[in-house]
């Protein structure tokens, strides 16, 4: 959980509390909700649905949450909706248009961002869908916007086609806005993937995935490998890694889970023990900024999954302070490639 309360959860409350329809209603939909204390005390007293894709925040709330908001039922059931708007557009108007959708006629609709993640463009986004009696109010550096539905609109068909899972065009992978480099080819699993040996095989794991850029290359290039466990921190990256990975079926398994974490409370963890190799590209940014500690856990995490004798292999940007923690937790390390801002690395257990 976090250890503060955030800019947006704050004027989300405010916002809340401001509408007394807000504050009374019953059976809310809550999508992308962040997991601080107060927002969830709120939310559990509410009956209703929450939609976060995001395993580390979905795993702190106690009432069941979907991963996946098209699981939902398209019919307008609920009275109140709750967007936490994320920074990527298309994500944000996907979510919204699906808000307004699943809400009932004269349902009102709360939307909120930090001002400089899109907060400043709320307003007209719901003027926009033709929201009726549209109150802003803009506290702690972010803004909460509410109304009414009126109507249903064709637009909000278009946000849906836009922010849905599709084949983009640029790499033929299906992807969807809100994945990490959703409509691109990061240079760093490229990097990677250059330097791996083309004789990999047994068991083994992708640590945060993507939407399986990486994993579809090695199961492509290395017959022997018998099973990919494919591990990401976002459900709609491993429902695109499942559509990617189409062709190897019986060769690999998608785990939602925090790689951060080693609590046992994960079945995927389970499954990571005595593999023979690991393959990552790992996160080192929380929001937009830097944070080491989410690499070094996935070291640790690497580490603990390997047999002796295992392998990891990993890409990470030439400025990062990696090579320490993995001198401690491996026997052996060397620096495969360092150039054009990467370095690879490959370490044995």
């Amino acid at each position: 959980m976090m250890a503060f309360m955030s800019d947006v959860a704050k004027t989300m409350l405010l916002a809340l509390r401001d509408n007394r329809g807000g504050e009374a209603a019953k059976h809310i939909l809550a999508i992308n909700p962040p997991p601080e204390a107060q927002l969830m005390s709120w939310l559990s007293a509410r009956t209703g649905d929450i939609v976060q894709p995001f395993y580390p925040y979905a795993a702190h709330f106690e009432q069941t949450v979907t991963a996946d908001i098209e699981e939902l039922s398209a019919d307008p059931v609920y009275n109140a909706a709750l967007v936490f708007f994320p920074k990527n557009m298309a994500e944000g108007q996907y979510y919204l248009a699906h808000a307004l959708q699943k809400v009932k006629q004269r349902g009102r609709i709360y939307v909120c961002a930090h001002n400089k993640e899109g907060g400043m463009r709320l307003k007209k986004l719901l003027r926009e869908a033709e929201i009726e009696n549209i109150n802003e109010i803009s506290k702690h550096k972010a803004r909460a916007v509410s109304g009414v539905k009126a109507q249903d609109m064709f637009l909000l068909q278009n946000w849906i086609d836009q922010g849905q899972m599709r084949t983009v065009a640029q790499h033929n992978f299906v992807s969807q806005p809100g994945i990490y480099g959703w409509n691109k080819i990061d240079k760093g699993s490229v990097r990677l993937l250059q330097n791996l040996p083309g004789d990999m095989g047994g068991i083994g794991a992708d640590f945060g995935s993507g939407y399986g850029y990486l994993a579809h290359h090695i199961l492509d290039q290395n017959e022997g490998i018998k099973m990919l466990h494919v591990a990401d921190a976002d459900a709609r990256a491993l429902k695109a890694c499942a559509e990617n990975l189409d062709l190897f079926k019986a060769r690999f398994e998608t785990h939602w889970c925090d790689l951060t974490k080693d609590d046992g409370k994960n079945a995927a963890s389970r499954k990571f023990k005595n593999l023979d190799f690991i393959v990552m590209n790992p996160p080192f940014h929380e929001g937009k900024k830097t944070d080491v500690t989410i690499g070094q856990s996935f070291i640790m995490k690497a580490a603990k999954s390997l047999k002796s004798g295992g392998r990891l292999y990993m890409v990470a940007n030439t400025h990062l302070p990696y090579e320490d923690i993995l001198s401690a937790a491996f026997s052996d390390v060397e620096k495969l490639h360092q150039g054009n801002g990467f370095k690879v690395f490959q370490a044995i257990k």
